[in-house]
């Protein structure tokens, strides 16, 4: 959605907000497009959370392993 936000910013040199503005607009009008950036950030969610558990873990075991 940056990229997206960026392009139209570029093209039609418009500012920040109205470009994200416009994206968003787009991206309403687009019910199978919202549904699969819905998808996309979901799945992005639930990675980021697997690495973060497993960081934690990794951390906590080296702070336990150093004591």
């Amino acid at each position: 959605m940056i990229e997206a936000i960026r392009i139209v910013r570029q093209e039609r040199n418009i500012g920040l907000k109205e470009a994200k503005d416009v994206v968003d607009a787009y991206i309403a009008s687009q019910p199978a497009l919202k549904k699969k950036m819905d998808q996309v950030l979901a799945t992005a969610r639930q990675r980021f959370i697997r690495w973060l558990i497993g960081f934690l873990v990794l951390a906590a075991g080296i702070a336990y392993l150093m004591m």
